[in-house]
C-alpha cells in the first residue's frame, strides 16, 4: 500500500508539472501520453491508487502472455508425465514415470484388475450369479451397497448418486446432499423385448458374466437384470429436459420416501468430518425422478437388485481390463455409442496430482541446504 501511495503520488504531481507547462520535448509528450491514457480519474486516489493511476490501462496484452505462459505450464507437464522425465535421480519422479506407464500398459493394469474382482465381489456382498444357492438375502437394504462401493473406494452409482456438498463457509456440519440419477444406459427408448439394443446389452453380460467366473447360465437372472436396466433407462429418458432438483429437510425426505433408511448417509461423511453431525439439521437436493427409481427398487427383488448392482461394478471396470474384457465392449458398442474416458486421458489425471508434491520435494532437495535445515530446526525448538 505503502509503494502504490509513493507512486501515485509521483503521477499526480508529473501529471500536475505536465498541465502547468508546456509540452517541448517527445519524451516528455510520451510520458504525457503514458500517463493520460491509463488515468481513471472517477476513482479517488485515497481510496484506490491503483485504479486511480492504471484503471483504464489495457491488459489484454498482459492476460495473453499469462494465458501463453499457464499454456507452456501445462504442456511442460504433459511432457513431464506423457515422455517420461529427464530427472531420472529423483526418485519421486521416477516413481511418477512409472505408475504412468504401467497404467498405459494394458497386460499390468488388465490383470491386477481381473485378480482384484472378486475381493471387490467379496467386500459388496458377493455377487448372486457367481455364488448360486450360497447367496443369502437377508438383511439386504441397496442403500448398503452405495455405502459399501464408497467405503472402498469405487465411484459405481448402480441406482441412485447420493454425494456430500459441504459448504466451505458454514463448516463441516451444515452439510447438504445431493441424491441424483445416473445417466440412461440406454440412449433411446425401447419398446419391446426384441430389440437389437438390448439383445447386444443381454449378451454382452452373459458373456462378461462367464469371464468373471459363471459357471452356470442363469438366463432367468440375466433376463432380470437386463429388465431392470431398461426400466430404469426409461425413467430417466421420460424425465428428459424436466429433470430438476427439490430442496427437502432431512424430515421431509424420511415421510417422502420412508422405505429407505436415510440415517445411514451420515457414514459418507465420515472421511472428511471429524465433528459430531445432527442429520436432521441436513438439507437435501433430491432429483425429480426419485420417487419413480424408488418405487421401481421397493417392488424389485433383492436377488436381482444385488446382481444388478455388482453387473454395473464389473461394467464399470472392463475398460481397463484385459483385452477380451474391452473386445465384449466394442461388439456391445456397435449398437449404440458408447462413451468411454480414453486411457491415456484417465492415466494422466491419475499421476498429475502426485506432481505438486514432488515438485516440492525437487524444490527442497535442490535449495533446502543443511544450513537451512539446522536453522528450521533451531526454530522449532525455540518455539516449543
Amino acid at each position: 500500500m505503502f509503494h502504490g501511495l509513493v507512486f501515485t503520488s509521483f503521477v499526480i504531481f508529473c501529471w500536475t508539472d505536465v498541465l502547468a507547462g508546456p509540452i517541448t520535448t517527445s519524451e516528455t509528450f510520451n510520458v504525457a501520453s503514458i500517463i493520460k491514457n491509463n488515468l481513471d480519474t472517477t476513482a479517488n486516489p485515497c481510496d484506490n491508487s491503483y485504479r486511480f493511476v492504471c484503471g483504464s490501462s489495457n491488459i489484454t496484452s498482459l492476460r495473453q502472455k499469462i494465458a501463453l505462459d499457464d499454456s507452456s505450464a501445462t504442456k511442460f507437464l504433459e511432457d513431464l508425465i506423457k515422455k517420461g522425465t529427464g530427472l531420472k535421480d529423483f526418485r519421486p519422479f521416477q516413481l511418477i514415470d512409472d505408475v504412468y506407464k504401467t497404467c498405459m500398459r494394458d497386460e499390468a493394469v488388465g490383470e491386477q484388475v481381473v485378480e482384484s474382482l472378486p475381493h471387490i465381489f467379496e467386500q459388496l456382498g458377493d455377487w448372486p450369479l457367481l455364488e448360486g444357492s450360497r447367496w443369502q438375502t437377508k438383511d439386504y437394504m441397496w442403500i448398503d451397497f452405495i455405502l459399501h462401493s464408497k467405503v472402498i473406494g469405487m465411484s459405481v452409482n448402480p441406482f441412485l448418486t447420493i454425494e456430500p456438498l459441504v459448504d466451505p463457509q458454514s463448516g463441516p456440519v451444515a452439510t447438504k446432499f445431493s441424491v441424483t440419477s445416473d445417466p440412461p444406459e440406454f440412449n433411446r427408448s425401447i419398446t419391446n423385448a426384441s430389440d437389437p439394443l438390448l439383445v447386444a446389452y443381454s449378451t454382452y453380460l452373459e458373456e462378461a458374466c462367464k469371464l468373471v467366473g459363471c459357471k452356470k447360465t442363469y438366463s432367468n437372472e440375466i433376463k432380470d437384470i437386463v429388465d431392470l436396466e431398461w426400466k430404469l433407462s426409461e425413467i430417466r429418458l421420460r424425465a428428459g429436459k424436466r429433470y430438476t432438483l427439490k430442496e427437502l429437510t432431512y424430515k421431509e425426505l424420511t415421510e417422502k420416501y420412508p422405505s429407505v433408511f436415510w440415517f445411514k448417509l451420515r457414514y459418507l461423511l465420515d472421511p472428511i468430518s471429524n465433528e459430531q453431525l445432527n442429520i436432521s439439521n441436513m438439507t437435501f437436493f433430491v432429483s425429480s425422478i426419485l420417487s419413480d427409481v424408488i418405487e421401481l427398487l421397493d417392488k424389485t427383488e433383492p436377488r436381482v437388485l444385488y446382481n444388478y448392482a455388482n453387473w454395473k461394478v464389473l461394467q464399470h471396470a472392463i475398460p481397463y481390463m484385459t483385452k477380451d474384457y474391452q473386445d465384449l465392449k466394442r461388439e456391445y458398442c456397435k449398437t449404440q455409442k458408447c462413451e468411454d474416458i480414453p486411457r491415456e486421458f484417465f492415466c494422466y489425471n491419475a499421476v498429475f496430482s502426485y506432481l505438486r508434491p514432488a515438485v516440492n520435494l525437487l524444490y527442497a532437495k535442490r535449495y533446502f541446504t543443511e544450513e537451512t535445515d539446522s536453522l528450521v530446526s533451531d526454530m522449532v525448538a525455540n518455539i516449543k
